[in-house]
């Protein structure tokens, strides 16, 4: 049985959705929604196309550049999303001088959802 990558978008969902007045570590809440949405979006896309490790290609790069670079208008567009929200994760992950605030969790969350759906449309 194979792990199912939505379970992360639900958990982003969850983790943005908590009461700021009783939520310990509110920041930490945000940076891990935003990982667990761009995961669960990452992991879906490169599901979707059957990507796999090529040459040594850095994999995030890879299914990243596999949606940018097609002919199809949506797949573009999802390509295009996943930059932006990779780009959300690594300051989330790496950047502990950033601060990562409810705003910036919750748009990584609807970006997650609008790459998901723009997945669930394609064939």
């Amino acid at each position: 049985m194979t792990f199912d990558w939505l379970q992360y978008y639900f958990f982003a969902q969850e983790l943005i959705g908590q009461d700021p007045l009783i939520a310990i570590g509110k920041e930490c809440d945000n940076r891990n929604a935003i990982s667990r949405a761009y995961y669960a979006a990452y992991n879906i896309a490169k599901n979707k196309r059957s990507i796999v490790y090529k040459n040594g290609k850095f994999s995030h790069a890879l299914v990243i550049e596999e949606f940018k670079n097609s002919s199809n208008p949506i797949e573009k567009h999802v390509g295009d999303e996943l930059s932006r929200l990779i780009a959300d994760r690594v300051a989330a992950d790496y950047f502990d001088w950033k601060n990562i605030s409810d705003r910036k969790a919750e748009n990584a969350v609807l970006t997650a959802e609008e790459i998901l759906r723009s997945l669930g449309e394609l064939k």
